[in-house]
């Protein structure tokens, strides 16, 4: 499988937050909307990979 570096982050206000990297979405990278939970965040990342 492909590596696309993608991470699930914690905000100042403890929501999460998928970032992409620039080598994905040049040139600086992508950050989803924040979600109020990491599993929240992570299934949302899933569904994005997948698609």
């Amino acid at each position: 499988m492909l590596e696309l570096g993608v991470t699930i982050q914690e905000n100042s206000k403890g929501e999460w937050e998928i970032h992409t990297p620039p080598s994905v979405f040049p040139p600086h990278g992508v950050v989803s909307r924040p979600y109020p939970t990491r599993e929240e965040a992570l299934q949302a990342a899933k569904e994005r990979i997948y698609e």
